[in-house]
């Protein structure tokens, strides 16, 4: 049976809470203006692309000239649930696995990937802070 409904309430319900967490940010730590402002996506996303191609042995799955705030990666010697699982136990929310492109990673030979996404609503200090844990995945793995 097709709920079509469902789909349609779904994004109402969607939608009133975005704009209920708007409203709610606006009063707490960070304004709308301010947040456009301060952390504009493509910037967020090119610096923590420079810094972590800086790693050695680390490698942004994905090359697409107009990328979103989203970054696909992999740590040479190190499975992506592994890296995933460490960053876990030190905070980071990341996502692994082939990430509904099972067909693509199979053709070009990658068992899955680590993921890591940004929002507007990221800060410079999360980001430095999930910067400087993935880097120490890498050194840790060198003992």
């Amino acid at each position: 049976m097709f709920w079509g409904w469902k789909t349609k309430l779904t994004q109402a319900i969607q939608k009133k809470s975005y704009c209920m967490w708007l409203t709610l940010s606006s009063n707490l730590r960070c304004p709308r203006n301010e947040i456009s402002r301060r952390n504009n996506l493509k910037i967020i996303w090119k610096t923590v692309e420079e810094k972590l191609k800086r790693i050695p042995g680390f490698k942004i799955i994905g090359t697409a000239k107009h990328k979103t705030s989203v970054i696909s990666f992999n740590i040479d010697g190190l499975h992506s649930y592994d890296v995933g699982m460490i960053l876990d136990k030190m905070g980071i929310a990341v996502r692994t696995g082939h990430h509904c492109a099972d067909t693509v990673m199979q053709h070009y030979h990658i068992q899955g990937t680590v993921r890591i996404s940004f929002a507007f609503y990221t800060t410079k200090e999360e980001i430095d802070f999930a910067l400087e844990q993935v880097k120490s995945v890498f050194e840790k793995t060198l003992v």
